[in-house]
């Protein structure tokens, strides 16, 4: 009982955190407020007009002639706000109690199932984590057609610059555990929100790193950053053409990357005959048919 209570106000104060940020970042509050206002002094202000519809001129002339009486407005304002918080907390502990009873949860351990599941969401939404996916081999046939479009697509192979346990440090990266338990425990959320700057590892490879077995045939690698553009810390090493890339799409990579600095490699990959197997085998942009020479 006591873990359902604890999970149940860390959801809201995650969820509360969400809706808080959209909160103060929208201009419907300010006008709330304003409107808040309208009862008394912003009425007289603007002789019964809408503040919001009035010319920026007007504003700040009668705004400046009123201003004595409006000294307290960040103290209102902060009492408005708290009590819209207040509110928004209010309505998501009931909205929550409303869920955990609609659905036929039979035990406790249920409920924190339940709360959990919940918790997870809004971490990984309020944490701003990219996540990039990587494999370990460029020949398994469910990850071309899993992937790569059936076939149509192209796999980027990347080598590590340095040392590797280095790198894998410092770029927050991990071999994804098949076998791990994926469980985040009570005490480590009450401890992430008692010391919001404390360590998140465990909690991070419980949400990042763990998968299902039947996922185990991709032998995946993860990396954890900021979402968005960057420079990779990676090498781009060479390029395997899935069997039904189009020669257009070869030819366009090829040409795109003929002048780097470091030299890429291309390959055609091909099915190994009556087997399953996959092979590379090495092209140049000479290889290419149908296609101008130019």
């Amino acid at each position: 009982m006591d873990d359902v209570l604890k999970l149940r106000d860390i959801a809201a104060t995650l969820i509360l955190s969400a809706r808080r940020t959209q909160l103060m970042s929208s201009s419907e509050t300010l006008q709330d407020f304003i409107l808040h206002l309208n009862g008394s002094l912003m009425l007289n202000m603007f002789n019964g007009a809408n503040p919001l519809s009035v010319d920026d001129e007007v504003f700040e002339e009668e705004f400046g002639r009123y201003e004595k009486h409006i000294e307290r407005c960040d103290e209102e304002y902060y009492e408005f706000y708290s009590l819209q918080i207040q509110n928004m907390k209010n309505a998501i502990l009931t909205e929550l109690n409303r869920l955990e009873n609609s659905k036929p949860i039979k035990n406790w351990q249920e409920k924190i199932d339940m709360y959990l599941d919940i918790i997870k969401t809004e971490l990984v939404a309020s944490q701003n984590i990219g996540v990039l996916s990587l494999a370990e081999n460029f020949d398994c046939p469910l990850m071309w057609a899993h992937y790569s479009d059936e076939h149509n697509g192209f796999c980027c192979a990347y080598s590590i610059p340095g040392d590797v346990s280095n790198f894998a440090a410092t770029n927050e990266i991990q071999k994804v555990d098949y076998d791990g338990v994926r469980t985040v425990l009570t005490s480590q959320l009450h401890e992430l929100f008692s010391n919001p700057i404390g360590n998140t590892t465990d909690i991070n490879k419980a949400i990042y790193f763990v998968k299902a077995k039947k996922w185990k045939y991709e032998n995946e690698y993860r990396m954890i950053g900021k979402p968005g553009l960057r420079k990779s810390p990676f090498i781009l090493e060479s390029i395997y053409f899935g069997l039904r890339c189009k020669e257009s799409v070869k030819f366009s990579i090829m040409s795109a990357l003929a002048n780097r600095d470091s030299t890429v490699t291309f390959y055609q990959m091909k099915e190994v005959k009556g087997t399953f197997k996959l092979e590379p085998e090495p092209i140049t942009l000479s290889n290419l048919q149908g296609l101008p020479r130019n």
